[in-house]
C-alpha cells in the first residue's frame, strides 16, 4: 500500500489522480455525499477487512493523508470519493458501475433541523477553496518566471548530451512497446506549508539523481527526458506532478522496474535511496548567473514562499469548516448499514 498523494488543491482548483481499472470486469463504485470523516471511517474499516481477507488491495490519498479511494482487482471492486471536490463521475469499463450514495444511509430528520448551518457552510467553503485556487495560480505565476530567468541562461546541448548519457548508464535499450506512465504526487499544499509523502524510496529505486540548485527549468528538461527515453523504450514509470502544473511535466520520475530515479532537488520530497548522486544545474548554465538575476530569482523565492504560507491558512480554515460539517453528517449516519452495503459489493 503505497503513500503518494492522489488528490490536492492546485492553480486549477482541486485536482484528483483517478484510480482506473485495467480489468474490463472489474465493478466500479462512486461514492456520493458529504462528510470527509464517514468516508474515512468507511475506507478504514474496508481496509481493515480486506487485510483480515489476507487480499491484495491499492488506495488512493488526498493531500491530508484521507484514503479517498480503495483498488482491489482480487474482487473486481473499485470504491472511490466522487463528492466535489474530487468530482468523479461513473464510467463504464466493461462491467457494471454503481452510485453509493450517503443519503440512504442518513437521517434526513436530523439534516433537515441542521439546514441552514449546512448550507451556509458550504458555501463558505466553495469561497475559500477559490481563495486557494487564487494563492496557488499566483504561485505558479512566480515559479514560471523563475524558471524563464533560468531558460535564458541554459545551454540545451549539455542538457540532451548529459540525458543520453545518463539513460545509456542506467536505462535499457528499447523493447517494441511504450511504457505506462502512472501519475502521482509527491509534494502537496497543506495547512502546515508544501508536504512531500511518507513513501520509502528503497521500495522503488536503489539510485536517485538529484538536479540541485536549479531553479526548475533545467531540472524540468532533465526529467522529462528521461522520462520520454523510458516510455519509448517500453519501461513502465512512475511520474511525479506538480501542484503548481498538475498536467505539465513532472517534478521527478521514478522506474521501479531499472531501480533508478531522476528527482528535482526539493527539501519536502523524501528521497532516501541507497545512492544518491547530486548534480550541480551550474555545470549546463552558459555563463554565471548575473547579479540583478539572482537578486531577482531571491526576490521570487520569498513572494513564493509567502504565497505558500497564505495557502496553507486558507486550507486550515477548509479543514476546519470540513470538521464542523462532520459533526453533523456523523450523527446523522448509519455508518454500519453503510459498511456493511459496501461489503456486500465485494462478493461478486
Amino acid at each position: 500500500m503505497n503513500s503518494f498523494y492522489h488528490g490536492a488543491y492546485t492553480k486549477d482548483g482541486f485536482r484528483h489522480i483517478k484510480l482506473k481499472s485495467v480489468n474490463p470486469d472489474c465493478f466500479r463504485y462512486i461514492l456520493k455525499g458529504r462528510s470527509n470523516e464517514v468516508k474515512s471511517n468507511l475506507f478504514d474499516k474496508l481496509i481493515e477487512y480486506l487485510k483480515s481477507q489476507k487480499t491484495q488491495f491499492s488506495v488512493a490519498r488526498c493531500y491530508d493523508g484521507r484514503i479517498t479511494a480503495v483498488k482491489c482487482e482480487e474482487k473486481n471492486f473499485i470504491i472511490c470519493d466522487g463528492t466535489t471536490p474530487f468530482d468523479e463521475r461513473a464510467v463504464t469499463y466493461g462491467g457494471i458501475d454503481g452510485i453509493i450514495s450517503l443519503e440512504a444511509f442518513q437521517n434526513n430528520e436530523i439534516l433537515r433541523n441542521n439546514q441552514a448551518e449546512i448550507v451556509s457552510s458550504i458555501q463558505f467553503l466553495s469561497e475559500l477553496e477559490r481563495k486557494c485556487t487564487r494563492f496557488l495560480s499566483a504561485a505558479a505565476g512566480v515559479d514560471r518566471d523563475r524558471k524563464r530567468l533560468e531558460k535564458e541562461n541554459t545551454d540545451s546541448r549539455k542538457i540532451s548530451r548529459y540525458s543520453a548519457k545518463l539513460w545509456s548508464g542506467y536505462g535499457c535499450p528499447p523493447s517494441g512497446r511504450v511504457g505506462v506512465e502512472k501519475k502521482v504526487l509527491l509534494t502537496v499544499p497543506t495547512a502546515n506549508g508544501v508536504k512531500g509523502a511518507d513513501c520509502d524510496m528503497y521500495e522503488y529505486c536503489d539510485t536517485a539523481i538529484v538536479i540541485s540548485g536549479s531553479a526548475g527549468y533545467l531540472s524540468d528538461m532533465i526529467v522529462d527526458r528521461i522520462r520520454r527515453y523510458a516510455l519509448s523504450s517500453g519501461v513502465d514509470i512512475i511520474s511525479c506532478q506538480s501542484f503548481l502544473d498538475f498536467d505539465g511535466t513532472p517534478d521527478h520520475v521514478i522506474i521501479p522496474a531499472l531501480r533508478f530515479g531522476v528527482f528535482k532537488d526539493n527539501k519536502e520530497a523524501s528521497v532516501n535511496p541507497p545512492h544518491i548522486k547530486k548534480v550541480r544545474a551550474t555545470r549546463f548554465l552558459l555563463n554565471d548567473t548575473a547579479e540583478n538575476t539572482r537578486v531577482r530569482l531571491r526576490f521570487n523565492q520569498r513572494a513564493y514562499d509567502s504565497l505558500i504560507k497564505e495557502v496553507g491558512e486558507v486550507i486550515r480554515k477548509i479543514d476546519k469548516c470540513n470538521r464542523e460539517l462532520d459533526e453533523i453528517y456523523l450523527n446523522a449516519t448509519d455508518e454500519k448499514a453503510l459498511f456493511d452495503f459496501v461489503k456486500s459489493k465485494l462478493v461478486i
